[in-house]
């Protein structure tokens, strides 16, 4: 098989698992990884740390919503230099004090 082709054959199953995530709701530690893109010892670190939120229904398994995932991702969230130009001065204050 040429290189090319078995690399597309890749980027097709990326693609399609990818959208199989956003028809399911619960994902274990491989998928959350994958779908997080980070490595699942990072992944595992966060969860040890509790900097994360999951669930752990038995002793070896780990269980993550999916928009808790994104939550997550998303959490801080920097204004860019298009929103603090609107925000009012003292409001700027507190937005980037937050951060």
């Amino acid at each position: 098989m040429s290189h090319l082709l078995e690399q597309k054959l890749i980027e097709i199953r990326d693609i399609l698992t990818k959208m199989e995530w956003e028809h399911k709701n619960v994902l274990s530690l491989n998928q959350a990884a994958q779908y997080m893109d980070i490595s699942k010892s990072f992944l595992y670190k966060l969860t040890c740390k509790r900097e994360i939120p999951f669930s752990k229904p038995g002793a070896k398994v780990i269980f993550f919503k999916r928009t808790d995932l994104d939550e997550w991702m998303l959490g801080r969230k920097f204004p860019s230099k298009k929103e603090l130009s609107i925000i009012p001065n003292q409001r700027k204050k507190e937005v980037l004090l937050s951060n």
